[in-house]
């Protein structure tokens, strides 16, 4: 019997206590495809390490965007749209 620390919930998939993925424990006859079953015994990420990369995306959009509103800014285009719309709303 394993002992189990946690779960990952982003493969399905159950940790041992020394960070190592553990088998699925489904019968042989099921020819399941569990990342528990393909991974067993490889080292796990590290809860930190699935933090840092699930924020990595979100600090990349948020980044891009900021960018994004300066260059819009400093080109002047933000100015040149308000006095459209307020053309189209004004008739």
């Amino acid at each position: 019997m394993y002992k189990t620390e946690r779960y990952d919930y982003t493969h399905q998939a159950w940790i041992d206590t020394e960070g190592r993925y553990l088998p699925c424990n489904h019968p042989p006859t099921m020819d399941c495809h569990c990342y528990g079953k393909l991974h067993a015994g490889e080292l796990a990420p590290t809860q930190r390490d699935e933090q840092g990369s699930a924020l990595t995306p979100v600090i990349a959009i948020l980044t891009l965007m900021t960018m994004g509103a300066v260059l819009v800014a400093q080109s002047g285009l933000v100015n040149a749209l308000l006095a459209r719309l307020a053309q189209v709303f004004n008739g």
